[in-house]
């Protein structure tokens, strides 16, 4: 790696790069953006900037040494939304696609981090060789094609092809660079000029934009000529064969085939060029008589922050779990301002404040039947059953000798469950008579959960276990994993899973049958805090690194990333929406996820 001499400055006033030191010499601004340090500007546009960039630390928190780099575009228009993200996200899950690392906003600015792709770009290459022979160009054909098969697939257009951003690495080709947009958003010129299709410098680029600039690129790696050279704009057609059919390679057997694909790649009019990434495929294997392989996306899943509820006040305010009412009308939330308080999720609107605790309140829960009925414990020990709607405290369970972490309903809403720093697990009756209390733990009980079938109740601790038991008080097993502090679980749908995860950042699947650990999944970057499953292979989680996260957990893959607060997330609860119109839908389309957050708010997201 090339020593670093500078750091640059984020500050999107200032240009100058600064020795390495902890502000800018120039303006005074902080040079370490969040775990970040730009290296090297790349690029700058009218509303962007893009640098290369190193970590302070790894993902693990530990102190990097720099080797690891990545790519920041520093945005200030408004272009960059949630949606896109999320998309992006999806995108990057391609292998010849950089992985979306992070994104976040400060100071009105945006920035995503992707990682760095190292390897020879085309504009080195054809500096280099000078041009390249058709077999190298039907190598590029067939190697980007389906990387735009798949971004479009996904509603998206790069916007943005051009030599710089093919990178040979790893014995294949990588598309690189940060202009990939909704293919439905409104987009003022961009990309650059040499290789952008005309309707796309009149800002209305279509799919096919993506392929003209993949054909304009082709013409010049062919010719060794600028592609501004390759047109004539008096007559207002390409040239390019001129100046390579008399030249042309013996190696192509049929010249004017390549040369007649890259016609169709580059018409001026849009109507005129292969109507989709996977046609122009369909055609090259006809001609080629080889199979060229087309990844097919996995299900599309994005959503959006549609509410942020706010009220919580003081300078101990943070919201510490929510819940969602059983006919997904409204939210309840507790805080350390010692209150729980009722919203309409429809409007987003504080319907009433529940006052009766003394200290923080720590947990809440809807009664699983009776929307009017819920629960709330937390540091003074006690957990109060509350009609809301009448705002009535029907009666207060007291029993736990320090404060309460967790409570929970079983799944009739006959019994109540609460953990408690007290290293006990206790089972309640919904008169507040303690049916059994469950010891064992060596530390604070952090989380319980009921399974959503068999009489039994999983406990998660601050002793690195988890125990499952019956709910007559005896053990059924323990499971041990993880390194730290347990402090989230959950029940899969059928109750064939259990999910848990903590302070040792990784999260856990069960087999609940055989106590087996069937897969970890070291997603998060700072302790997991709160799980929920959606499917019995779709799992929700929720970290102290302020990020929420759906996983396909059987196959390891992150499918969506929820950001938007900004401080820890504390707490989630989902309700999943019934099929429209008895169609098969994805199991998220029309969920309802409530996040709370030390942030002080309670964000309202949707899936579609």
């Amino acid at each position: 790696m090339t020593p670093i001499s500078d750091y640059y400055c984020f500050n999107p006033s200032c240009s100058a790069p600064s020795h390495l030191t902890t502000n800018c010499q120039q303006c005074g601004a902080l040079l370490q953006l969040g775990r970040y340090y730009a290296i090297k500007r790349l690029g700058q546009g009218k509303f962007s900037r893009t640098f290369l960039a190193i970590c302070s630390t790894d993902s693990e928190g530990n102190k990097s040494d720099g080797s690891t780099q990545y790519v920041i575009q520093q945005c200030w228009d408004n272009c960059v939304d949630t949606v896109l993200i999320a998309k992006l996200r999806t995108i990057g899950h391609h292998p010849q696609l950089p992985t979306v690392v992070d994104y976040f906003e400060q100071d009105g600015i945006y920035y995503l981090v992707q990682d760095y792709v190292d390897g020879e770009s085309l504009d080195r290459a054809i500096a280099a060789k000078g041009q390249f022979t058709p077999a190298q160009v039907w190598q590029v054909l067939e190697s980007m094609l389906p990387i735009l098969h798949w971004i479009h697939a996904h509603g998206m257009i790069h916007r943005d092809l051009k030599p710089e951003n093919i990178i040979y690495s790893k014995s294949e080709f990588r598309l690189v660079g940060a202009a990939i947009f909704n293919a439905d958003t409104p987009q003022s010129a961009i990309g650059s000029a040499e290789y952008a299709a005309p309707e796309q410098l009149r800002g209305e680029a279509v799919f096919a934009s993506d392929l003209c600039s993949l054909g304009v690129i082709c013409i010049h790696l062919l010719t060794g000529v600028q592609p501004f050279h390759l047109f004539d704009t008096t007559e207002n057609h390409w040239v390019w064969r001129t100046y390579w059919l008399s030249t042309a390679a013996s190696s192509e057997k049929y010249p004017d085939r390549l040369a007649q694909i890259l016609d169709r790649l580059i018409a001026p009019n849009p109507d005129q060029r292969f109507a989709s990434a996977a046609a122009a495929i369909a055609t090259i294997e006809q001609i080629r008589g080889k199979k060229i392989p087309i990844p097919t996306p996995a299900p599309l899943i994005t959503w959006q922050n549609t509410a942020t509820l706010t009220g919580h006040e003081g300078l101990f305010a943070s919201v510490t779990a929510v819940a969602v009412s059983p006919d997904r009308r409204y939210v309840a939330s507790a805080s350390e301002d010692k209150t729980v308080r009722l919203w309409n999720l429809d409007t987003g609107k504080q319907i009433l404040v529940l006052r009766g605790h003394s200290q923080f309140v720590q947990a809440v829960a809807f009664h699983p039947q009776q929307s009017n009925w819920l629960i709330s414990a937390g540091r003074d020990r006690q957990i109060k059953f509350w009609d809301w709607i009448t705002q009535q405290q029907l009666r207060t369970l007291a029993g736990h000798t320090q404060q309460i972490h967790a409570i929970a309903f079983s799944p009739d809403g006959t019994l109540i469950a609460s953990g408690s720093a007290d290293k006990t697990l206790k089972v309640w009756t919904l008169d507040g008579e303690i049916i059994s209390t469950f010891l064992g733990h060596r530390l604070a009980v952090n989380a319980v959960a009921f399974h959503p079938v068999a009489p039994r109740i999983a406990s998660a601790s601050a002793d690195t276990t988890i125990r499952l038991w019956h709910l007559d008080g005896k053990l059924d097993r323990t499971l041990t994993r993880h390194t730290q502090a347990v402090r989230a679980i959950a029940f899969s749908p059928t109750g064939q899973f259990l999910a848990s995860g903590g302070e040792d950042k990784t999260i856990c699947l069960w087999e609940v049958a055989s106590g087996q650990c069937c897969r970890v999944l070291p997603g998060h970057s700072w302790s997991i805090s709160s799980l929920v499953f959606a499917t019995d292979r779709i799992l929700i989680s929720g970290s102290w690194d302020q990020t929420i996260k759906v996983w396909q957990w059987d196959t390891g893959e992150e499918i969506a990333r929820l950001v938007g607060h900004t401080d820890s997330i504390s707490s989630l609860a989902l309700q999943l929406g019934e099929p429209m119109n008895n169609m098969t839908v994805h199991p998220l389309e029309n969920a309802v996820l409530i996040s709370g957050s030390r942030d002080k708010t309670i964000k309202r997201w949707q899936f579609f």
